[in-house]
């Protein structure tokens, strides 16, 4: 049995997509949750590994009130690493596309059945020329959890 859902959200600049397991998954179970930005030719966003005193940096949460935890670090791939002038430091970005491993644990209370699992991301969108707002979105994926 495949148990697979996936939560896409777009906006004109990024198209964030989170995957869950693709198995049923038990009671303080670990599993990876695979986060995906596509983003538009011609932007960028922050690393999640970009240090303060400069731009934003992308940041990737997960909301209380789930039956799920993050069991450890965020995992982002290497960030481009350019001097700007503009904050007169070393920024890191990902443009194209950028993946994540989310560590999640399913807590020892959880009950059995359909969970959405719930990512919350802060980010901003830059071009050479311009800045989006600081935006926030939701993803969401079903996970099935088995006693």
């Amino acid at each position: 049995m495949m148990v697979v859902g996936a939560c896409v959200v777009r906006d004109e600049i990024i198209e964030w997509a989170l995957a869950g397991p693709s198995r049923i998954v038990a009671v303080s179970e670990t599993f990876s949750a695979q986060l995906t930005a596509k983003i538009g030719d011609g932007w960028h966003i922050y690393s999640i590994s970009q240090s303060p005193g400069g731009p934003m940096a992308t940041s990737i949460s997960m909301p209380q009130g789930q039956p799920f935890r993050l069991a450890g670090p965020i995992v982002g791939p290497a960030p481009k690493t350019v001097w700007d002038e503009t904050f007169e430091l070393d920024t890191e970005h990902y443009a194209g596309a950028a993946n994540f491993t989310i560590p999640v644990q399913i807590e020892a209370n959880a009950a059995a059945g359909s969970h959405d699992l719930v990512l919350e991301i802060s980010f901003q969108g830059c071009s050479e020329s311009a800045c989006s707002p600081l935006a926030k979105v939701k993803v969401c994926v079903q996970v099935t959890v088995a006693n």
